[in-house]
């Protein structure tokens, strides 16, 4: 019996690639927020409003950095995908 959606059945053929695109993805969706959460969780600990924004100039860095990992991530799940696609044989 042939599969109607035969990516589910058959093997990934780049799983070390794939699970680094989704690691990146995750990065990309969650330390940008993750890093603002964590600043104003600990803001009663900076002892001056110079070093508080120091510590928001940072998590600025992070969102900025998180933000290419989300986007390059998901160009590069784009580009697995259709190298699976143009690779399979039963097309």
């Amino acid at each position: 019996m042939i599969s109607r959606y035969p990516f589910l059945t058959s093997k990934p053929r780049y799983p070390f690639l794939t699970t680094l695109v989704v690691l990146v993805i995750l990065f990309g969706s969650f330390a940008g927020h993750g890093s603002y959460a964590w600043v104003y969780s600990h803001a009663d600990q900076y002892p001056t409003s110079a070093e508080f924004a120091k510590q928001l100039a940072w998590a600025q860095w992070i969102d900025d950095i998180s933000q290419w990992c989300l986007y390059s991530g998901f160009i590069a799940l784009a580009l697995l995908i259709l190298a699976d696609k143009c690779s399979r044989k039963d097309r």
